[in-house]
């Protein structure tokens, strides 16, 4: 469906989660998610994925979660107390693919 992985920031992450086709792309641009809870004893380590946040022109983040999602390429713990609380994490084929996403584009 052309989705892709569009951002790849080395020691830092991989993300992901925008829509291949532009009508739905665009249908989910403000399609907000409820935030997820913070849980004291699960952390934004390497290999755990997360969502994204949308802040507002405030800076408030507010409910902002939509379809995109991070893979931390590295611990970031530091994330865990700004909400960003992991849903999941990639169990094989860490080192085999994900760190080897193409970083050579930028921000």
């Amino acid at each position: 469906d052309n989705s892709r992985f569009y951002r790849v920031v080395p020691t830092w992450v991989v993300q992901f989660g925008v829509a291949g086709n532009p009508d739905l792309a665009q249908a989910l641009e403000h399609a907000y998610i409820e935030n997820d809870p913070i849980i004291s004893d699960v952390h934004n380590d390497q290999a755990y994925m997360t969502y994204s946040a949308a802040y507002s022109e405030s800076g408030d983040m507010g409910i902002n979660r939509t379809t995109e999602l991070f893979i931390n390429l590295e611990d970031h713990r530091e994330l865990d107390s700004m909400g960003f609380t992991p849903i999941g994490k990639v169990i094989s084929g860490f080192s085999e693919v994900v760190e080897k996403f193409y970083a050579g584009y930028g921000e």
